[in-house]
């Protein structure tokens, strides 16, 4: 019904496409996945604190955004996911800690200098309209 217009993105070749939120190229057919696999991109970069939400899938979805390859292969990925289903981590680990560089918040909470959180309660009435319309 209405024409989308076309993204300039995909025109310009990037020296480096970072994701943050990298969770939402969990798989490979949603369409997130497909927009940002057609950036083309010397480097590829993901930040994510969930790398993993539900499956060994979830993680083939940000190898294959990164072009690792041979990584990024399907099928060697799913021989991969067996092993590591069969109690063997072992290759995922080595091919993963090639790529993947993990910080916990609690190795870098003195560098960043965040007060703690507090947090304060308000109270509102609304209006009837308000209300009807916060309830649909």
């Amino acid at each position: 019904r209405f024409l989308s217009p076309v993204s300039p993105l995909p025109l310009v070749r990037w020296w480096r496409v970072c994701l943050d939120e990298a969770q939402m190229v969990e798989g490979i057919h949603n369409q997130t996945t497909k927009m940002v696999k057609t950036l083309p991109a010397v480097h590829r970069w993901t930040v994510t604190g969930t790398p993993i939400e539900k499956s060994m899938d979830n993680l083939y979805g940000l190898v294959h955004f990164l072009d690792y390859s041979p990584y990024n292969d399907y099928q060697l990925w799913r021989q991969f996911n067996y092993q590591y289903q069969q109690g063997n981590p072992r290759p995922l680990l080595a091919v993963m800690s090639r790529i993947m560089w993990r910080t916990c918040k609690a190795a870098v909470l003195d560098q960043l200098g965040i007060p703690p959180q507090t947090e304060v309660l308000h109270k509102i009435t609304m209006s009837d309209l308000q209300n009807f319309f916060y309830r649909t």
